[in-house]
């Protein structure tokens, strides 16, 4: 009885872990549309800015570093989706943020 217990409930978390891994896999293979004009860069996740590596009117390249937000102990970097030009920063060092938030206008 004690053994079939064990494997039941082996198996359950086996079968939840794979129903998850597919969950998150099909998620990430949703296409990102990425705006061509100006747009705003808003947080995805909630925390603290630790550090800004860009400053208004600078151009900056795809995969660049903007900013860093530390979320649970762990740094984030806000990268830049493409080229731009950075047209207004909403945010300072220090400050906490939630998801959704604005953080940079680029153009």
């Amino acid at each position: 009885m004690n053994t079939t217990l064990i494997l039941i409930t082996i198996i359950i978390c086996i079968v939840v872990l794979f129903i998850g891994k597919l969950l998150i896999s099909n998620k990430s293979k949703e296409p990102r549309i990425i705006p061509t004009g100006p747009y705003t860069i808003t947080a995805t996740l909630p925390g603290q800015i630790t550090k800004i590596f860009v400053t208004q009117g600078q151009a900056v390249k795809k995969g660049e570093a903007l900013l860093t937000i530390e979320a649970m102990k762990m740094e984030n970097e806000v990268l830049a989706e493409r080229d731009c030009v950075i047209t207004d920063i909403k945010v300072s060092v220090g400050q906490n943020v939630m998801g959704g938030n604005e953080l940079i206008c680029v153009k």
